[in-house]
């Protein structure tokens, strides 16, 4: 027999199995759906807070606005066709990057946490957040989301390239 091996043949593992169907393996994939739901909800803070908002919360595009593209980028990554499976880790790892970039050099966790706790922007005077609370709180809350998102898309980004390389029959 000439190719690679099927996943039917004896000895082929359940982890070889799932990967072979879809490119990814079950934590991947609830890796990624991990991301989706944490990215929304830091994204809704985004939104709350204001400062670090962008179209089409407020009307001017930021990287904020670009940011949002992050959905379709993690959608590819899960459903994408397996012929393009490097194009979607390439894809996903540069989106990563994006995200640890912007939560590092453009938005830090203190930054989100001073919005929440002082109901004021580090960068923009006068500016207060939807809410207009004061609640450290909150900002607690904020800084752990953008923590666990930017983690979570560490570890899926990880998780999505061993599953590239595990899959049985690709090219070396």
């Amino acid at each position: 027999m000439t190719g690679p091996r099927s996943s039917m043949s004896k000895g082929a593992s359940p982890v070889v199995m799932e990967i072979e169907r879809s490119g990814l393996d079950r934590l991947t994939t609830r890796l990624l759906w991990l991301s989706i739901l944490l990215a929304f909800l830091h994204h809704a803070d985004h939104a709350l807070r204001v400062d670090h908002s962008g179209w089409p919360f407020r009307e001017m595009v930021t990287p904020f606005t670009y940011s949002l593209a992050a959905y379709p980028v993690i959608l590819f990554a899960l459903f994408g066709p397996l012929r393009l499976f490097w194009m979607r880790w390439v894809l996903l790892a540069a989106a990563t990057a994006f995200t640890i970039f912007a939560h590092t050099a453009i938005e830090n966790p203190m930054t989100q946490f001073h919005m929440r706790a002082h109901n004021a922007s580090a960068h923009d005077e006068g500016l207060r957040n939807a809410l207009d609370v004061r609640s450290p709180l909150l900002g607690v809350l904020s800084m752990t989301i953008g923590m666990a998102l930017n983690i979570t898309a560490i570890v899926a980004t990880l998780a999505t390239a061993r599953c590239g390389l595990q899959k049985p029959g690709r090219s070396r």
